[in-house]
Formats: structure tokens, C-alpha cells, sequence
């Protein structure tokens, strides 16, 4: 009997524990809520806990029956409420703190909890295109189709992403990370609990994320940052309901093959224990039967792996015996090739000796050839000529006459050759002397024309040229016509035209030449009494000067009276900060003692009411009990006198009866 006791109670391991009789460990308040409501779930009872307590038939009728059995049992209503305490007993990620009260129960661990084998080593710089305008667009259009599914309470826009205000990324935030965390309770600043959050997260870049850029998140510089990690945040959510939710199915050729299996037979084991059987027998059986599966298969693989391996080390043997002949015919076929290319080499080099040989075989028969036509010219003229002096009636007086004028005659042609090179060696210096005064010439036109230009002579409309014309022009065609006067090279007649043009002209230059520097002398006096007025202007500039530093030196001195005291104030405002940083500090901690005194009282009074539910239990049975046994005595009473009555009455009729006989 107290072995089914035992095993009764040892069965409600998964459930809520119903009466602190058996364990005497406080117990939450929220977890007692839970415990209550899933016994209501599961029982189908209606009311409160004080009305199924106070019911004197429901209270007999109670019995208590494990949550996990339940769960096995009632099919459809199990599996959800089993969701749902799963779901709710997922503990905060964040640190413990006493301002966090992230409520801990017995269930499975956060379904995040994968998170913290992320990569140790972050990459130092984000892969991702996060300022592509493509790429912003996508993520926008990801995490709104999310909200929307998720039932985000904000009606959120794609403007309303790219460019959000501070209020709506603390709400997405949040939205988000309480998928992921629903216990989780935000107290701090934001900015420090943004980037506290997703360090817990593991975000691969999370040392990227600034407080600045939190403190303007709508920012161009800071936005696409904080857009990717939120992005991040929902595939990771995705990916984490779609594991809970079973969409993602495990390959089953890896290497937790035999955890899977061990894990399997552990569910199945599990759910025959807690329906209160401890015949396992099959289980281990079909686990055996999986294991044996699961062998002959790697011994198939590994028998398939030995086979190849002894065809491959057969192969590798044979190779390596054969390797001495082929290293020997490799050899061969080198010394061979070698002779090869050594042979071609001296082919090729004859196969060019020979086409120069070739070459200069034809090249000397051509010369032949032409030294043999060229001898037999040469006999021809040879011959002719001999044929013509033959035929000459020339005496020998008549030769030496001939040969005496002819060295006259040459003579005389050698003197005028002499002369007539002298006389063009002296043309040619007259002409090159000649070239070199038209040259100076045309530089003197030259330098006249400039000068003209500078002085406003030339061209005639210039300022000084009164609608004459006082430019020169080389006249070159007539260098060409022999003869001619030096006037004839220019265009204008100098000594006529031009020279007394220039006269008058420096005349009237002259002219106004002496107003202008009388009209500067009047200038340059007016020049000497501006500056006189310049100076005295100066002066009084000094003056003044020296009356501005004296002024500036007193505005110094007062600036650093006014420095000092600035400085002494703020030292006394710095104090007075640290002060008030002090009081706050200190009213934070009292405002946590109290927080935390007051979850404390508020423990100890569900365990109050927990216990004063039970005590109140308790007396009910105990009332019922008393006036059952108030109604038994009652009863029992009541029937003694009725019994005694009749004994009474039977008495007197009997006594009646008597006197009568009497």
C-alpha cells in the first residue's frame, strides 16, 4: 500500500504540486496561479479556487491527478496546455538582478538557449551590403511582415522604417526581444539595454552598436546598423519558432544519430513511466532493433571500405613493381631524345650551310657571267678602235703638234677656272654681306613697327596716328630686279614723309608732356597734404591704441576674477551633482530593498493565503465531519426516545390494562 503511495505521488513530477503537504518549500505566487489554472483546464471545473474549496460534494468528488498523465491522456487539450507551460517557463536571458524577476519553473530551458554557441570571434566588419538601398528595402519588408503576423499592436509602414523615430525602434525592440525572452522586464535605460540584450543574443556585431548611434537611431549614419541587427533578430526568431513548431526537420544521417535514437526510446520510456507501467521491455527492444540497424549499416559501409582498399593497395603494389621498368625506359627515351634534338640540331645546321653555299654558287656564276659579257665588249671596242687608228693617215709630227696644243689648252682652261672661282668666291661674300644688311633691316622695320604699336602711332586709326599712315613694309620683289637705291627697300619715303611726321608728333608729345607734369606737381601737393592729414590721423590712431590695451588689460583682469569664480562655482555645483548622485543612488538602493521586501511580503502572503486556503479546507472537512456526527448522535438520540417513548407507552397500556383486569 505505501509502495502505490509512493508511486503515485513520485508520477506528478511534471505536474503542478497541489498541497504543500508534500514538500515543504514556498512555493511563487505565479506558479500557484498556473498550478490552479491548469488543475481547472484539466478538470473542466468552473469557479475560483475559494468556490471549488467551499464545495462540500466537489470537495469529495477531488482527486488528485498528475498534469503529466493528464497531458498523455487527453490528447489535443494536453498537447496545448503542455505548449503553454513550456512557453511560460521560459527563463530571461538577461542577468539575475533583483529588479528582473524572471519567474523560474521546472520546464524545459528558453528555447534560445542555442544562441550562446554562436561564433566566439565576431568579423570585424559586417558582410552585410547594409547600406544598399535593395538591401534596406528587404529587411524593411521582412520585419514588417513579421510584426504583422506576430500581431504587433502598431501599425507600422515602410516610411515609418526608413526613417523611424527613437519611440518606434524602443517598441520594435522590445516587441521582438520578448519573443525570444517574454519574461524579460526592461528597467534601464535603453541604450544600455540594447546593447546588453544583444551581447545575451550573441549578435556577431553587436561591438559595432555605440550608445550614440542609440541615442539618434533615425539617424543616416546610425540606421542601417540598428535595421540589420533588427532584421537579424527576426530570422533568428523564424528560425527559433519554426524548431519549436517541429518545421524544420533534423537530417538523421549525422553524427548524433545515436542521440537521437537513445533520445527517442528516453520520450517513449518516459511516457510509459509517468501512465504508471515499468515494462520497458519494448522500448528496449526497438532501441536494440535500431542500434542493430544502425551497425549493420556502418559494418556494410566499413566491409565496402575494406573491399576498396584492398583493390587500391593491390593497384598501389603493382605500380610500385613496375615502377623499376618504366624508370629504365624513361631513362632510355631521355638518352634517346637527347640524340634526337642533337641530330635535328645538326641538320638544321647543315640544311643552312648548304643554302649559303647555294647562295653563293649562283651568286659567283652571275658574276662570271657578266665579267665574260663585259671581256667581250671590251674585245669589240678593242678591236674597233685598233681598226680605227689603223685606217688614220696620221704621221707622227702631226700626233706631237696634237698632243702640244691640248696641254696649252689646258693650261689656259685651268687659269680661267682659277679666276672665275675667285670671282664667284667674291659674289658669293657680297651677297651673303648683302643678305645680312637686309636683315638688320627688316629687324630695324620690325622694331620700328613694335615701337609704333606701343606709342599709338601705328595703325592709322591709332590714338596718335591722326588718320596718317606710319608703318613700314620690306619690299623683297625688288632684291630680284638687279640695281636699285636703298629708299626703293621700304614702302615710305623716310626723309620726307615720315621724319617730319614724327617731328611734329614729338613736338605735341612734348607739349603735353609739360602739363601733365605740371598738373602732378599740382597732384603731388595735394598728395603731401593728404598724408600730412595721414599722419596726424596716425597719431591720433596711437591714442586710441593705447586707451584699447589699457582697457583690454582691465576686461582681462576682470575675465579672470570672473574665471576664478566661475571655477569655485563650478566645483560647488560639481559637489552638490555628486551629492545628488549619492541621494539617488541611495534612494535606488532603499526603492530595491523595498521592491524586493515587497515581492517578499507578497510571497509570504500567497503563502499565507495558500495555507489559510488549506487550513480553511481543513475546518470544512472538519465542520462536515462534526455535524456528521452531530446528525449520527442526533439521529441515535432521537431514536433512543422514540424508542423509549414506545417503552413507555407500552408501560402505561400495560398498566392500563391491569387495572382494568383489577
Amino acid at each position: 500500500m505505501n509502495q502505490e503511495k509512493f508511486s503515485s505521488h513520485r508520477r506528478k513530477t511534471l505536474g503542478v504540486i497541489e498541497n504543500q503537504a508534500y514538500s515543504q518549500i514556498p512555493q511563487l505566487s505565479s506558479v500557484m496561479k498556473k498550478g490552479i489554472s491548469i488543475r481547472g483546464s484539466v478538470l473542466g471545473l468552473e469557479g475560483s479556487n475559494n468556490h471549488l474549496s467551499s464545495s462540500i460534494g466537489q470537495n469529495r468528488a477531488f482527486q488528485r491527478i498528475s498534469n503529466s498523465g493528464n497531458f498523455l491522456e487527453n490528447g489535443h487539450v494536453g498537447s496545448g496546455i503542455q505548449k503553454e507551460m513550456f512557453r511560460n517557463s521560459r527563463q530571461s536571458l538577461a542577468p539575475s538582478s533583483a529588479r528582473r524577476s524572471s519567474v523560474y519553473t521546472s520546464g524545459r530551458p528558453s528555447s534560445i538557449s542555442f544562441l550562446s554557441q554562436a561564433a566566439s570571434q565576431a568579423p570585424s566588419k559586417d558582410p552585410r551590403p547594409i547600406r544598399d538601398k535593395q538591401y534596406q528595402l528587404t529587411c524593411i519588408h521582412s520585419i514588417i511582415l513579421y510584426l504583422t503576423n506576430s500581431g504587433f499592436p502598431q501599425v507600422l509602414t515602410q516610411k515609418n522604417l526608413q526613417q523611424p523615430t527613437q519611440k518606434d525602434f524602443i517598441a520594435i525592440f522590445k516587441w521582438l526581444y520578448n519573443r525570444l525572452d517574454p519574461n524579460y522586464q526592461f528597467v534601464k535605460k535603453m541604450d544600455d539595454e540594447v546593447i546588453m540584450c544583444i551581447k545575451n543574443l550573441k549578435y556577431p556585431f553587436a561591438d559595432q552598436i555605440s550608445r550614440s548611434q542609440l541615442m539618434a537611431v533615425g539617424s543616416p549614419h546610425s540606421w542601417p546598423s540598428m535595421l540589420s541587427m533588427l532584421h537579424w533578430m527576426v530570422e533568428v526568431i523564424t528560425c527559433t519558432e519554426k524548431l519549436i513548431n517541429g518545421e524544420i526537420d533534423v537530417d538523421d544521417n549525422n553524427d548524433n544519430h545515436a542521440e537521437k535514437i537513445f533520445f527517442d526510446y528516453l520520450t517513449k520510456a518516459y511516457r510509459v513511466f509517468l501512465s504508471g507501467d515499468d515494462d520497458f521491455s519494448e522500448m528496449e527492444k526497438e532501441l536494440e532493433q535500431e542500434f542493430d540497424k544502425r551497425n549493420e549499416e556502418i559494418l556494410l559501409v566499413i566491409e565496402r571500405i575494406e573491399k576498396e582498399n584492398g583493390s587500391l593497395s593491390q593497384a598501389m603494389k603493382n605500380i610500385t613493381e613496375s615502377m623499376s621498368s618504366i624508370e629504365a625506359l624513361d631513362r632510355e627515351r631521355q638518352v634517346l631524345q637527347s640524340d634526337k634534338d642533337k641530330f635535328n640540331q645538326y641538320i638544321q645546321y647543315l640544311e643552312n650551310k648548304k643554302k649559303k653555299f647555294i647562295d653563293l654558287n649562283a651568286r659567283l656564276k652571275n658574276e662570271l657571267f657578266n665579267k665574260e659579257k663585259e671581256l667581250s665588249q671590251l674585245s669589240i671596242e678593242k678591236s674597233e678602235l685598233q681598226t680605227q687608228v689603223d685606217a688614220q693617215p696620221i704621221s707622227p709630227a702631226d700626233v706631237d703638234r696634237m698632243t702640244a696644243e691640248r696641254e696649252s689648252l689646258v693650261k689656259n682652261l685651268e687659269i680661267v677656272t682659277g679666276k672665275m672661282e675667285e670671282s664667284s668666291k667674291q659674289t658669293f661674300e657680297k651677297e651673303i654681306l648683302a643678305q645680312k644688311k637686309i636683315d638688320s633691316l627688316e629687324k630695324l622695320i620690325a622694331t620700328y613697327n613694335s615701337l609704333g604699336y606701343k606709342i599709338g602711332i601705328i595703325p592709322e586709326t591709332a590714338p596718335y596716328a591722326d588718320n596718317a599712315s606710319f608703318e613700314l613694309d620690306f619690299i623683297n620683289s625688288s632684291i630680284n630686279h638687279g640695281n636699285i637705291r636703298p629708299d626703293q627697300l621700304v614702302n615710305r619715303d623716310l626723309k620726307y614723309d615720315i621724319r617730319p611726321r614724327l617731328q611734329k608728333l614729338r613736338q605735341d608729345l612734348g607739349s603735353k608732356l609739360h602739363k601733365e607734369q605740371d598738373e602732378a606737381i599740382q597732384l603731388q601737393e595735394v598728395l603731401d597734404k593728404v598724408c600730412e592729414g595721414l599722419l596726424d590721423a596716425r597719431d591720433e590712431l596711437d591714442i586710441l591704441q593705447a586707451r584699447v590695451t589699457a582697457i583690454m588689460e582691465q576686461y582681462n583682469e576682470i575675465k579672470d576674477t570672473m574665471l576664478v569664480e566661475s571655477s569655485a562655482s563650478n566645483a560647488e555645483i560639481e559637489k552638490l551633482e555628486r551629492d545628488l548622485q549619492q541621494m539617488k543612488i541611495t534612494a535606488q538602493n532603499g526603492l530595491l530593498q523595498l521592491e524586493q521586501r515587497s515581492q517578499s511580503v507578497s510571497i509570504e502572503y500567497d503563502q499565507l493565503v495558500h495555507a489559510t486556503n488549506t487550513l480553511k479546507e481543513d475546518l470544512y472537512r472538519e465542520v462536515i465531519r462534526m455535524l456528521d456526527e452531530v446528525i449520527k448522535f442526533k439521529l441515535h438520540i432521537q431514536t433512543a426516545l422514540e424508542a423509549l417513548e414506545n417503552d413507555v407507552i407500552m408501560e402505561n397500556q400495560n398498566s392500563n390494562l391491569d387495572d382494568t383486569e383489577k
